[in-house]
């Protein structure tokens, strides 16, 4: 479960075993709900089910990558049964709140670009300006020029919220990554430490879109954990 872009296309590329990805609804390829009310996390988890499903897969290693992983975490906490091991690549699941609605509230009053700032001087502050309207156009083009879409998004993020003992209950194989360069390393690490038993491998040099061979190496790491689990 992912929110596509360069990463997801190395690491799909790379990994060795079978597997269905699937883009977060209102992105890309997937469905476009028109309503923000039919975006939320346990939405997201109702979507990794039905992917499931349709593969006949009664229950599966999930894989989620950014803000997709608040939808596999919930599904791991909720439907336990449906979830044999978690990987759970640059977690945020620690956010500043605060952050999460002034974008909201910035996207609320029609002002997308300026949330699609305010969020990416939170994920890569280094950003250069080039970089930065980029990001905001591959974004903006993503979730199909839908601003319900992206506030619907936005929304989501700001009502969901996990602190560590959520997480202690979660019982199965999980594997965390993070890059050393990440602005949210923080939340990486609380992440693995707060699920028990959980492994966690830094990529040096990475920042959070793993972006320049990174998804590749991320995929690596978990074909090697998946390896243990056979």
């Amino acid at each position: 479960m992912a929110c596509g872009g360069e990463a997801l296309r190395d690491f799909s590329q790379t990994l060795t075993h079978p597997n269905a990805m699937m883009e977060m609804r209102g992105l890309g390829k997937s469905s476009r709900p028109a309503s923000r009310y039919d975006y939320s996390v346990p939405l997201y988890a109702k979507d990794i089910v039905a992917v499931m499903d349709e593969n006949k897969v009664s229950a599966g290693v999930v894989i989620a990558y950014s803000h997709g992983v608040e939808g596999a975490v919930y599904l791991a906490m909720n439907e336990p049964s449906k979830v044999k091991a978690l990987v759970l690549i640059e977690p945020d699941l620690f956010p500043d709140q605060e952050i999460r609605r002034e974008r909201l509230r910035l996207a609320e009053e029609g002002k997308l670009e300026d949330a699609l700032r305010l969020t990416f001087s939170y994920v890569k502050p280094q950003m250069s300006h080039k970089e930065l309207e980029e990001g905001i156009k591959y974004v903006l083009d993503a979730y199909g020029g839908s601003a319900e879409a992206l506030i619907g998004e936005f929304r989501a993020r700001s009502l969901f919220q996990v602190d560590e003992d959520q997480l202690a209950h979660i019982q199965v194989p999980t594997l965390v990554i993070g890059g050393t360069l990440s602005s949210i390393r923080s939340s990486v690490t609380r992440t693995a430490r707060a699920i028990p038993g959980a492994n966690v491998v830094w990529l040096k040099g990475a920042d959070h879109f793993m972006t320049g061979g990174y998804g590749a190496k991320a995929a690596k790491a978990v074909s090697s954990f998946l390896d243990l689990l056979d």
